[in-house]
């Protein structure tokens, strides 16, 4: 799809993902909510470019997504 902000076009670019019904459902403001899980959860691997005192490193960060 292609979109344009304050003369600016980009195309998006929208990651699907494959959810299930949980078993929690509630009501908010006397509307039902019904709760999705995703069915692979994801980890996020990051690499931070750090320095200290003048001397660069790296720092791998990885973080499960419970």
């Amino acid at each position: 799809m292609e979109l344009q902000y304050r003369g600016v076009r980009y195309s998006l670019n929208s990651n699907s993902m494959t959810v299930e019904n949980a078993s929690v459902s509630g009501q908010y403001r006397g509307a039902k909510v019904r709760f999705h899980q995703p069915i692979h959860k994801l980890a996020i691997q990051q690499v931070l470019h750090l320095m200290y005192r003048g001397t660069k490193f790296d720092e791998a960060i990885g973080t499960p997504i419970a």
